[in-house]
């Protein structure tokens, strides 16, 4: 394996990425409402989450979900659950960052084609 192949599965520095960008998209757009939030977290979890495997991007949807939970829903950095809101929140942010990863292309891709299959269904 080479070295951009190795650096490609680590998700160490997107995690990274999405835990102190995600800090300093809370800081800076504090006047903003929190679906625009939302939005601009769901952004820089797409960004974060480019050409990602699957295992990296649930830890950085999970990392910007924690943080969309904690500092933006509720202000105060408290993680507090309030129902089907969160969970929407969280399958938003991992469905942007499986999109953004190409890991349902790359399913649709290597699906195999019956057509061209090598086993010959006619009977001779």
């Amino acid at each position: 394996m080479d070295l951009r192949a190795h650096v490609r599965q680590l998700p160490s520095y997107r995690v990274f990425l999405v835990f102190w960008g995600g800090l300093a998209l809370v800081g800076l757009t504090d006047g903003l409402g929190a679906t625009a939030r939302v939005i601009l977290m769901a952004a820089l979890v797409a960004a974060c989450c480019r050409r990602a495997t699957r295992m990296t991007v649930l830890l950085v949807a999970g990392t910007a979900w924690l943080l969309v939970n904690g500092f933006v829903v509720n202000n105060y950095g408290q993680l507090h659950l309030v129902g089907g809101t969160d969970v929407v929140r969280l399958l938003l942010l991992v469905g942007v960052g499986l999109a953004a990863s190409g890991e349902w292309s790359r399913q649709v891709r290597t699906a195999p084609d019956p057509a061209r299959s090598p086993i010959s269904t006619e009977m001779t």
